[in-house]
């Protein structure tokens, strides 16, 4: 077939670069390129790199990729905060690899394209380091472990970025020097965005005893990473995966402060964690800070998130406890666009007791029923109050016309 035939002309020559650049400039020439070919042929040319840097010394490698890579060129290794900006620093990294781990080996686990001129590759890495150029593996003794490296090329086929970071697989799961390495940096990975992906895949692979490591070293900070756009997801991902005995200090940080983290666009994020995991019992303290302040937070474009996960999650007692503060001011709390989630969300989730105390205080007054009905915002809860009635018929909701 047509298609086969250009497959056969891409890889009958010595180098897919060729085959690389062809079918780039016949996609700028005529709109279109047969994406399959073009994987194979960039497939094809990492293969040829990667058998370069498992089979050469360091100072043949960096010719190599001095002349694999755009002027430029930038490459990365965020993990560990390494960037080399154009071609000489970048070639002179890949020689002092080299020379730090001269049995590199590298083996090609899994190949992706990523649109036309980018790609991933997920690399198996082993051999032993002679001096420390990578902090996450030993020194001296043998290593191996999975990385995954991004990159990206021009219309020459030349490398324009490269970005490896480490991956994980469960079924490795995380080797000691790597779990020392992820304990001692673990704070300050989650300051960043790459590093808080990278504690994150850790921890997910990770075993209970390791991953309890991990979540310790955030005793004591737990207030401040919690406000953190990158380390709550951290702390939340802990919540999820760990025992709530195990991470009772982290709940030990929001006692006497819980109102003002509900109130905080990201802090809310852990409150809500902590609240849809833990037992309910073990957070009455922050539930009862939240509950005195609930008039406020019912309104607060967070709060009110906190607030309905009180009412999912909590106990009994607690939920009974909100419901009576909500009732206080029913009328006004369901005519406000936000407060009004948070009382639906009562008449859904409450117990019998609780949904009727709500739909009473929400019909005492037939007139005002009657216009709560018609409002913009109340309208979606006095739904809830039609459907309790009609499940249940309660007399004092048979007295007055909705």
């Amino acid at each position: 077939s047509p298609l086969r035939q250009r497959r056969t002309v891409c890889f009958n020559r010595h180098d897919p670069l060729e085959a690389i650049v062809d079918l780039l400039h016949k996609q700028a020439a005529e709109g279109e390129v047969d994406m399959e070919d073009l994987r194979e042929a960039v497939e094809a040319r990492c293969a040829l790199l990667i058998e370069d840097i498992n089979s050469m010394r360091a100072r043949d490698f960096r010719r190599v990729m001095e002349d694999a890579m755009a002027a430029d060129v930038h490459t990365s290794w965020k993990d560990v905060g390494l960037e080399w900006h154009g071609r000489q620093q970048a070639a002179a990294a890949y020689e002092m690899l080299k020379v730090n781990v001269p049995n590199l080996r590298c083996q090609v686990q899994r190949f992706e394209m990523d649109g036309l001129t980018a790609g991933v590759l997920h690399l198996c890495v082993s051999g032993s380091q002679d001096h420390a150029f990578w902090p996450m593996f030993p020194v001296g003794v043998p290593f191996s472990g999975l990385v995954r490296t991004r990159f990206s090329f021009d219309m020459l086929g030349k490398l324009t970025q490269r970005a490896t970071e480490l991956s994980f697989d469960v079924r490795i799961g995380l080797q000691p020097s790597m779990l020392r390495w992820l304990v001692q940096s673990a704070r300050s990975l989650a300051k960043d965005e790459h590093g808080c992906r990278t504690l994150q895949e850790a921890i997910d692979v990770a075993q209970d005893e390791d991953r309890l490591t991990v979540a310790q070293q955030f005793q004591g900070h737990v207030w401040e990473a919690s406000c953190s756009p990158h380390a709550n997801f951290v702390l939340q991902q802990c919540v999820v995966v760990l025992p709530p005995r195990q991470l009772r200090f982290v709940a030990q940080e929001f006692r006497g402060r819980a109102a003002d983290a509900a109130k905080h666009a990201i802090r809310s994020r852990m409150l809500e964690r902590l609240l849809e995991h833990f037992p309910p019992e073990e957070l009455d303290g922050v539930v009862g800070e939240l509950t005195a302040e609930a008039l406020a937070l019912c309104r607060n474009s967070f709060g009110n998130f906190v607030l309905q996960r009180v009412l999912e999650h909590g106990s009994a007692a607690q939920r009974a406890a909100l419901v009576e503060v909500l009732c206080e001011d029913a009328v006004k709390l369901v005519q406000h666009r936000v407060a009004s989630n948070v009382v639906r969300c009562a008449l859904i989730n409450g117990t019998a007791e609780d949904k009727q105390a709500l739909a009473d205080a929400l019909t005492a007054d037939p007139g005002v029923a009657r216009s709560l009905e018609r409002h913009r915002a109340a309208n979606f809860v006095m739904r809830e109050v039609k459907a309790l009635k009609r499940s249940s018929t309660p007399p004092a909701l048979q007295e007055v016309s909705l």
